[in-house]
């Protein structure tokens, strides 16, 4: 379903500045893994979230979308493949829209969509059913405006947006991080059901160790644009953070320096 193929990036080439932030790095997943990503900063993590989302195009490499080699496809052609959820609550939804209004746009996702758009009343009532799959009392909250809603409900109706016409890949970009423990884990929650139900292929970068290992079936870790760590199966359930950490310092022959992963 996805396959970077010894991509590398490097910014501010032939400067004092000069950082290869990816160094021949290659990625391939199968359709229905739920892949996340882990990393310290400046590993890479983001930047090869980009490339694949069409916001920055590769030094080098190739990138695939399942037949569709995307390389140097722009962002907006991709957006019939992708669907992605940023670290940003107020990303991703137009806050002075209605709940239902934001859907019905996300509804038509790849598609042309004109001015004289009207919503259907079985478009109504679908959209009604799936915000109550969410369990967070959004079903009775249509015609709120979204920016009315809390940092955990924008996400999660984010979330809904992004995955309801089954994109080819899910990208969940740090989509917790701004949230509350608590609201952070009912995200989370969400995110397993929207995955499992429709067996979306996903791929998500979190700081939250913990969360890397209890929730999809394969684990990346990533230090200095490379991939270091790759586990999955049984070995991936049986993990535990202290083991996560050791396997890092055995993989990269340094500490791990990071005080948000290690806090988590």
């Amino acid at each position: 379903m996805l396959e970077v193929v010894d991509v590398s990036k490097t910014f501010n080439p032939g400067t004092v500045n000069e950082n290869p932030v990816l160094k021949g790095l290659s990625l391939k997943l199968s359709p229905g893994d739920f892949v996340t990503i882990i990393g310290g900063n400046g590993a890479g993590k983001s930047t090869l979230m980009n490339i694949i989302s069409g916001v920055l195009f590769p030094d080098h490499g190739r990138v695939y979308l399942g037949t569709h080699d995307v390389t140097y496809m722009p962002e907006y052609r991709r957006a019939k493949f992708l669907g992605r959820v940023f670290q940003d609550p107020m990303q991703g939804t137009a806050g002075d829209m209605e709940v239902v209004e934001n859907l019905a746009m996300a509804s038509q996702r790849g598609s042309f969509r004109g001015l004289n758009w009207n919503l259907k009343s079985r478009q109504f009532a679908y959209f009604q059913e799936l915000l109550a799959s969410l369990d967070l009392g959004l079903e009775n909250r249509l015609h709120a405006k979204v920016k009315l809603l809390s940092g955990g409900q924008r996400q999660a109706l984010t979330l809904l947006m992004a995955s309801m016409n089954q994109p080819d890949l899910l990208l969940l970009d740090e989509h917790t991080a701004a949230l509350d423990p608590k609201t952070a884990q009912k995200v989370m929650q969400v995110t397993q059901r929207v995955v499992s139900a429709d067996h979306l292929t996903t791929l998500m970068i979190t700081h939250n160790m913990q969360q890397a290992i209890q929730y999809g079936n394969r684990l990346i870790m990533m230090d200095s644009g490379k991939i270091v760590l790759d586990i999955a199966g049984e070995d991936k359930k049986e993990l535990t953070v202290e083991q996560l950490l050791a396997k890092f310092v055995t993989a990269s022959g340094n500490a791990l320096a990071n005080d948000r992963m290690l806090l988590s």
